[in-house]
């Protein structure tokens, strides 16, 4: 659970700053072990930054289909994905045909890190849509959950549709991160359709983990709350009563949004939180809104 834990944070850059928002939200100490973890995996026995000794190139050159490939330009590649995104994607597109073939080994590299394999893979579908389509679509049936997860958002770098569509299926994932990457692409493209499957992921049991609530019921309720319709005010009145109490701020979202009312509460700096208090108002509320419509009928 851990290592899925820490594997989100290093692939933070595919969440943006929600994954910011889970780290601050995690405890000193897990956020020491975080740390510690990712620690190791830099630094792991047995994985070399030198690519002639990954490929067995040493200083030969590596021919294919009439391109030559030197150790070098495995080197200079592998450092290049390193570099933030904006300059990674240019450096890498002065490679042309040798960026592609280099890229596509990088990705299936059992001798690679995970960092290396994901970036290669997000970087082939930025870099080479068209032909990468084929490794997305193996990455994304892979026994390995990273390059699943890369594959899904691969895939909706070349095509936003196809990438809803396989968001479908990943919501069962055995992968926590994998899972939490479809319900971010249904999210991203508001893709109401998969509303009834989100709606049961949430309270699913690989959803919790030893029955404390995992962050992917915050990203359900955050995604719900931004294709909310009219009408579905009762669902985030409950969601307010879960006892995680991440899934408040998104729910109150939702009913603002629904209801055209707001319960604005200040913490001690001024700023409006979604506090126990005004988690109570929209509930007290609701009591009397339905009270109202009951004793109107009768």
């Amino acid at each position: 659970m851990k290592r899925e834990i820490v594997a989100f944070l290093i692939l933070s850059f595919s969440f943006g700053t929600r994954a910011g928002k889970l780290y601050s939200s995690l405890s000193l100490k897990e956020k020491m072990d975080i740390i510690k973890q990712i620690r190791e995996q830099v630094t792991k026995k047995g994985l070399s930054n030198r690519a002639d000794e990954l490929y067995g190139l040493k200083e030969q050159s590596y021919s294919s289909s009439s391109t030559t490939l030197s150790a070098k330009d495995y080197r200079n590649i592998r450092m290049i994905l390193g570099l933030p995104l904006e300059n990674r994607k240019e450096a890498l597109s002065n490679y042309g045909t040798n960026g592609f073939i280099v890229l596509k080994q990088l990705v299936f590299s059992n001798k690679e890190t995970m960092p290396i394999r994901w970036k290669a893979l997000t970087s082939l579908a930025r870099l080479y849509p068209e032909k990468s389509l084929p490794i997305v679509l193996r990455a994304l049936r892979d026994s390995t959950w990273f390059l699943r997860n890369a594959g899904l958002i691969a895939m909706d770098i070349i095509d936003p549709k196809e990438g809803m569509r396989w968001a479908g299926p990943l919501l069962n994932d055995s992968s926590l991160i994998v899972r939490t990457a479809a319900v971010s692409i249904i999210k991203k493209h508001k893709a109401s359709q998969y509303k009834m499957q989100l709606l049961e992921k949430l309270n699913a049991p690989d959803s919790f983990y030893k029955n404390k609530s995992l962050w992917i019921r915050y990203h359900i309720v955050s995604a719900l709350a931004d294709f909310c319709e009219p009408g579905e005010e009762k669902m985030f009145i409950s969601f307010l009563q879960d006892a995680d109490e991440k899934l408040h701020s998104p729910a109150i979202s939702a009913l603002e949004r629904l209801t055209g009312k707001t319960f604005p509460v200040s913490d001690e700096k001024g700023r409006t939180v979604a506090s126990e208090r005004q988690k109570q108002m929209w509930i007290k509320w609701w009591t009397k809104h339905t009270s109202h419509k009951t004793s109107v009928r009768l």
